[in-house]
Formats: C-alpha cells, sequence, structure tokens
C-alpha cells in the first residue's frame, strides 16, 4: 500500500512526524486512530498501528478474541503466542511481527484495542492466502461454553435455542443458534449511537470480500452475501430508532441437522 493508496482509504490523513528516512502519517475515523509510517519509500509500509478507542473492557475483550480468531484464519504465519491474556504475538518469516493487544485508556473505566504491525510487507503474504473464515458452526453446545466460558442461555427462538456471549447494553455481542445441541447459525453483532457500526460493516464486507475463498458473493449497499459451499455468510448494516447495528452472519447449509 503506497501513501496513495492510504490517502484514497483515509481522506484525512496527514503527515504526523519525520525522522530521518522514517515518515509517519496520522489518520482518525470515528472511533479509530491510526498511524502509518513509510521507511525510504512511500511503497514500503514499515509499521502500522491501529487503535480502537475508548471502549469498555469487555467491548475490548469481544473484539479482541473476533481480532484474534480473523489473524489464525490466515494461517501465514512461522508461530503465534498468547504471552498474557490481553497481549497476543504473530510472527511472520522470522522477523515481520504481529501484536495485538488492550490497553488501559485515560478515561476512566474506557480501553483501546491495540493492532500494531511491524515491517508490514506481511500484507503479501497475507493477501496470497484464501482461507474460509473460522467459525463456531456445527460444534456442539459443549464445546461452545469452553470455547465461550460466559456463555448464557437466551432462550428460544423459533426451531433454535439461543445462547449470548458479552454483554448487549455494552454494544458488541455475539448469538449463537442451537438446534439439537449444534450450532448451526452465529452471529456477531455491533451496535454504536455513531458511525463506528457504519465503519465494522465497511471493514468486515471489505476484508472478505479481498480475502476470497467464498465461491460467489453479491454485494449491496447494507447487505452483502458471501457463500463458502457448507456456509454462507451474510453482513447487514441497519439503522433503527436509537442506534446503529451490524451484524455478521454466519449459517450452516442445513443437510443432516
Amino acid at each position: 500500500m503506497t501513501i496513495g493508496d492510504a490517502m484514497s482509504i483515509y481522506p484525512n490523513i496527514s503527515l504526523f512526524e519525520s525522522d530521518g528516512g522514517k515518515m509517519t502519517y496520522s489518520y482518525e475515523k470515528n472511533d479509530v486512530i491510526g498511524f502509518i509510517t513509510y521507511k525510504n519509500s512511500d511503497k514500503l509500509i514499515y509499521n502500522q498501528t491501529i487503535y480502537i478507542t475508548d471502549i469498555t473492557y469487555d467491548q475490548a475483550r469481544i473484539l479482541f478474541g473476533v481480532t484474534r480468531n480473523e489473524i489464525n484464519s490466515w494461517g501465514s504465519f512461522d508461530s503465534d503466542r498468547l504471552i498474557e491474556k490481553d497481549h497476543y504475538y504473530v510472527n511472520f518469516d522470522g522477523y515481520k511481527n504481529l501484536v495485538l493487544k488492550i490497553i488501559s485508556s485515560d478515561s476512566k473505566g474506557k480501553y483501546h484495542l491495540v493492532i500494531d504491525l511491524t515491517d508490514t510487507d506481511i500484507w503479501s503474504s497475507i493477501n496470497s492466502y484464501e482461507p474460509k473464515p473460522k467459525n463456531n458452526l456445527r460444534i456442539p453446545l459443549s464445546e461452545l461454553k469452553k470455547a465461550f466460558p460466559d456463555l448464557k442461555y437466551n432462550g428460544p427462538a423459533g426451531e433454535y435455542q439461543v445462547y449470548i456471549d458479552g454483554d448487549v447494553s455494552e454494544g458488541v455481542f455475539s448469538k449463537f443458534f442451537l438446534k439439537n445441541n449444534r450450532v448451526l447459525k452465529e452471529q456477531l453483532i455491533v451496535r454504536s449511537t455513531n458511525g463506528f457500526a457504519r465503519d465494522w460493516f465497511n471493514s468486515t464486507s471489505s476484508s472478505f470480500t479481498e480475502k476470497g475463498g467464498w465461491v460467489s458473493y453479491n454485494m449491496g449497499v447494507n447487505e452483502n452475501i458471501y457463500r463458502y459451499g457448507n456456509f454462507k455468510l451474510v453482513i447487514t448494516y441497519r439503522s433503527l430508532s436509537s442506534y446503529y447495528e451490524t451484524i455478521v452472519d454466519y449459517e450452516a447449509v442445513i443437510r443432516d441437522y
């Protein structure tokens, strides 16, 4: 990604500092603050840091888990390590690094989710892979409870039994729809009163479109559908009376359940 590419993606990007052969640019977009550093040439990204700012710890933990699953689905790294609960480290080709961590904000009770990419011609490695996105479809309830220790039963919904992970009041949570004790639908739901839900819709849609692995897809203004053979993924954005909402919905192609 050249600085020209970055400027087209982030229209308000501007020079933050210059240090020798390194030029660092910054941008802001709703609840996201980013820094991109170029070294010697505008064609080589040396470092990119993204902050999802001033969210609650529960929101940060859910986004931490979602982002970690996304990283794991790339399948293109040499090693990874959970250093501590809120600090995840990935190494690419022995020298390119990615750090995912949660840090406390200056605002009381608020946190940042930080995604830090060093020497990021790893983009070429990432983009060369076309894995299907990881999900929890078809796993039994016993495995789901191990993966999500705070899972709570939410009651029936038609033919499904519904479980929730996360705090609905915080605006970021997951829903799991089970039939015969197996997950047949999985939803990640992001709600906000500002542009965060729309940004999440746009960035998630771009990620799934660019990574490939799908059999086919249909793009719309507020709904995108990706088909992966034995499941489909629907990303929906909608404006409700008191908030905006994006739903990332995985649904199994039902055969024997």
